[in-house]
């Protein structure tokens, strides 16, 4: 067991007796791992609780034992100061999303400093976007399905109107199955593929196509990603946008 640092971004935090957490983050040098935050419920705690919520980019100083899944944490501190995600309903609410996604997807205990860069990247864009945030977090799992590997083809001609969500491409009619994307939805998701996140305040969607769109954008990840249906924040962000 060695005393070692990394960054890491919080996705997912449970109770642990009564005064410690146990804490799912994904990390730089690590990927996914659970960190022991011994006692930080308590009064005498010198680490706050409340650096532990959903897409929180921390430092981290953690006894860590190759093979053993637990690390205890000795010293934890903010990476990021962020200026207005945490204070908004509606952000927080798309943060609680995205961090359940990433816990569902990022399994993998190995280092990918590419993927933990775009993650990080992305959640700082975030914090710091005004219009057009509404729409963010529907781009960032079409962004993300590419460092997953299954990232949607965009249309290749004017003809291909639906978007078959088993293959990944664009059709021109219906193939023998109904796992298609209808015209509307499939030329919004064309939309989104050829957006960057400095281009969505010019993406006016109401809550109405907000709503299907990600709701197809999950049924395309359910094909690759298990148990991704079954996302509690889900609910939560459409009564919160609602």
């Amino acid at each position: 067991m060695s005393l070692e640092t990394t960054r890491g971004i919080v996705l997912q935090q449970i109770k642990y007796g009564d005064t410690s957490l146990i804490c799912q983050i994904y990390t730089e040098r690590y990927g996914r791992k659970s960190f022991l935050f011994k006692g930080i419920r308590s009064k005498k705690s010198k680490i706050h609780a409340n650096i532990l919520q959903a897409l929180f980019i921390l430092n981290l100083t953690a006894y860590v034992k190759e093979g053993k899944d637990m690390s205890l944490v000795k010293e934890a501190s903010s990476d990021l100061i962020f200026s207005h995600f945490p204070y908004d309903i509606h952000k927080s609410a798309q943060a609680m999303f995205m961090a359940e996604v990433l816990s569902k997807c990022l399994r993998e205990e190995e280092p990918n400093a590419v993927l933990f860069a775009f993650v990080r990247n992305s959640i700082e864009y975030f914090d710091l976007m005004g219009a057009g945030s509404s729409n963010f977090h529907i781009l960032f799992l079409v962004k993300l399905s590419k460092h997953l590997g299954f990232y949607p083809s965009a249309k290749l001609n004017p003809d291909e109107m639906v978007f078959d969500m088993k293959e990944g491409v664009y059709m021109p009619d219906l193939q023998g199955h109904l796992d298609f994307i209808d015209p509307v939805n499939s030329q919004l998701l064309d939309t989104i593929l050829n957006n960057n996140y400095d281009q969505l305040s010019g993406l006016e969607l109401n809550q109405r196509m907000r709503n299907d769109l990600l709701d197809f954008v999950l049924k395309f990840y359910s094909f690759h990603i298990e148990g991704i249906s079954r996302l509690r924040s889900h609910a939560v962000l459409k009564e919160v946008f609602g």
